[in-house]
């Protein structure tokens, strides 16, 4: 009996090894679009295939995890299974192959080629057709049919190229992908192995490392356009706003590239160097990068204004400064030739960012004024990863005794391997994270680890974690507990130990009585408290932060310092903060000259979150008229900041943001006569 599983059914199955142990009914159901009955279906259908071929069973807990034993996982967790079995392509799996063999096709195509090929009946590909004719008329795109030429796609060869590179990305994510490029485009085995090796030559030359994603496209994609250049199919013209490549580094590099290939048209030349330069890249050295010195410069004034807008200050800036710049190079060339993302991360990283994203908007005015574009949220969430990472490590505990050493393989490029290191350290301090590695450099890394966690399953001898993008704190738990089972650690509050040992070895000295008190407390505090508890604490309001005792109006003429001090008072008063916390805010203005204004006479002054600060708040005094901070700014509305960690304010302070923006209600609030009328303008009573 042949095994046999369609394609929606081989699909479900994939994704549930490929995300064990953390994937729920629910996340397939989502993932699919299907209905919890139709699941049930497919969950048989794949039940009835394992059995076939001498497999366990996948079986459901009443929490809508599955149980799926190491046999399956170890045959079946692959991207290009070898499966024997019958594969159907889906109808839109079907339109992607259909048009490649469109746009690669060197004699007359009929109904009879597709439905050979395809193994389709005639009313199936005619309804295809249908599809894929209004898809391409969305483009200023047609699918004609004469006797003489067959089938064929008229529209622009620079549109043509676009649509055929998506269609090449789309057919490389599906089971058997690479098996449908060699034979719709004919590849010759030596040929690509070819253009890989020049590719990374060329990454060489570049001084980059792409992703191992885009590497792997790449030599599909070159090699595809090399086949519409042999058969004469030439880009006529391209957009304006490719002219600006010319004389580029990349530019003169590509064409040298392709001088490999016998071509040497310019339009050519410049069509793949905007495949470079949107390419996602693992590592761009940095020393190569202050040949754009602007963009270095911009990215200074993107951190500092972060910095200015969230009320904390980085101790460590120059991993994020390179993080950044390296993540906006490719980003810059995307958003100028109009290429959009594809996978975008948004739906996952936001309901955890989603403050941090408010003001990570607000920070980036100087990209956006740099390319005289807006930066939509599907390329602006990257960046707010790289901020959240950032926050994240500076509060990561140091000196813990480690006990194993890890890797991480991530084929998905800088940003999301930066967001999944953090993620990971975060999950398990009590393991050594060495590096975080691409497929390429994994296999030629030569230290010594006992565990990796990948993105991709991978082969080694070392014990194997898959590890996808969290789509919750939930799944995050889950994961955790799987992980500390299989190293069978102690539950994961046991750290508590190094936590108390950390603080008292390292604080005891500057510390006072009650502010070491504190600490041990929030250890205990923290490792007891739900997680549920962890998402309201994180969401605190503006109302939470602001109430009427920390709001002053004052009639008399005071000098910054006192200002400062006066400010910070009820915050002081009320224990959220200590007597170091405001001389630590003095300091920091005389001494480093922060440019702290958000508003026009509005600052907010804050010092950092072990500075001395025990609970956020939020503290604010009016002034009779402008105060000369240091002789730099002047204000007449200070604000005073408290938070103990980077995240939990956010939200509040971008409610306060959004008030600060309508000069309206600032007249408003300058006029105000008492604490209840300012309250009423900031609608918190």
């Amino acid at each position: 009996m042949s095994a046999y599983i369609d394609k929606r059914s081989h699909s479900i199955l994939q994704s549930i090894v490929n995300n064990y142990p953390t994937i729920t009914g629910k996340d397939v159901e989502k993932m699919y679009d299907i209905t919890r009955k139709q699941l049930s279906y497919s969950v048989k259908k794949i039940n009835d295939y394992l059995t076939t071929l001498g497999f366990e069973e996948i079986k459901r807990e009443n929490t809508g995890l599955f149980i799926v034993s190491k046999n399956v996982i170890e045959k079946f967790k692959s991207d290009e299974h070898n499966q024997n079995s019958t594969y159907i392509l889906s109808e839109k799996e079907r339109m992607y192959v259909i048009l490649l063999i469109l746009f690669s096709r060197t004699e007359e195509i009929s109904v009879n080629h597709f439905t050979y090929d395809l193994n389709i009946s005639k009313s199936t590909l005619l309804s295809d057709l249908k599809k894929i004719k209004l898809y391409l008329e969305k483009y200023n795109m047609y699918i004609l049919y004469t006797r003489k030429d067959g089938y064929f796609i008229s529209g622009t060869e620079y549109s043509k190229r676009k649509i055929m590179i998506e269609t090449i990305k789309s057919i490389l994510k599906m089971p058997k992908g690479k098996n449908i490029l060699f034979d719709v485009l004919k590849i010759n085995e030596e040929d690509i192995k070819n253009i890989h090796r020049n590719l990374e030559l060329l990454e060489s030359d570049l001084k980059i490392k792409f992703t191992d994603e885009r590497i792997r496209e790449l030599q599909y994609i070159i090699y595809a356009n090399l086949i519409r250049i042999r058969l004469d199919k030439v880009l006529n013209e391209l957009p304006k706003v490719f002219k600006h490549i010319l004389g580029t580094k990349e530019h003169l590099i590509i064409t040298s590239f392709l001088s490999l290939y016998d071509v040497d048209d310019e339009r050519e030349a410049l069509f793949l160097t905007s495949q470079i330069q949107i390419s996602k890249i693992y590592y761009l050295e940095f020393d190569d990068l202050y040949e754009k010195k602007d963009l270095i410069k911009i990215s200074k004034e993107v951190i500092k204004n972060f910095e200015r807008l969230s009320g904390v200050i980085f101790k460590d800036t120059d991993d994020l400064l390179q993080l950044l710049v390296q993540h906006f190079v490719p980003a810059f060339y995307r958003i100028k030739y109009n290429y959009h993302l594809e996978n975008s991360i948004l739906d996952l990283i936001l309901p955890e960012y989603i403050d941090l994203h408010h003001i990570v908007k607000k920070a980036v005015q100087p990209y956006e004024e740099f390319i005289k574009e807006k930066i939509n949220d599907e390329e602006l969430v990257y960046i707010t990863v790289l901020f959240g990472a950032s926050l994240s490590k500076e509060g990561i505990l140091k000196n813990v005794i480690y006990n194993k050493k890890a890797v991480i393989v991530c084929t998905n490029g800088v940003t999301v391997s930066n967001y999944m290191l953090i993620t990971l350290k975060k999950l398990f301090p009590q393991i050594e994270f060495l590096s975080c590695l691409s497929m390429r450099d994994f296999y030629n890394y030569n230290e010594d680890y006992d565990i990796v966690f990948s993105t991709v399953n991978i082969k080694t001898d070392k014990l194997l974690f898959l590890v996808k993008l969290f789509a919750d704190e939930n799944s995050k738990e889950i994961f955790k507990k799987h992980v500390l089972e299989e190293l069978n650690y102690r539950k994961f509050d046991d750290n508590k130990f190094d936590e108390l040992v950390n603080i008292i070895e390292n604080h005891s000295d500057n510390l006072s009585k009650e502010e070491l008190i504190e600490k041990l407390k929030n250890i205990y505090s923290k490792n007891n408290t739900g997680l549920e508890d962890k998402k309201i604490e994180y969401k605190l309001t503006l109302k939470d932060l602001l109430v009427k005792e920390n709001i002053k109006i004052s009639n008399v003429a005071m000098d910054w310092k006192q200002a400062v001090e006066i400010t910070a008072f009820p915050l002081l008063y009320a224990n959220k903060i200590y007597a170091r916390y405001v001389k630590r805010m003095i300091q920091i203005i005389e001494e480093e000259k922060p440019f702290i204004m958000i508003a026009d006479g509005v600052a907010i002054a804050h010092a950092g979150v072990d500075d001395g600060v025990s609970s956020p708040g939020i503290a604010i005094t009016l002034f009779p008229k402008k105060i000369s901070f240091n002789e730099y700014m002047d204000i007449d509305i200070l604000i005073v900041l408290a938070t103990p960690d980077t995240k939990v304010h956010l939200n509040a302070l971008w409610e306060l943001i959004e008030i600060l923006e309508h000069d309206n209600i600032m007249k408003k609030i300058r006029c105000a006569e008492n604490e209840d009328e300012i309250l009423k303008l900031m609608n918190l009573i």
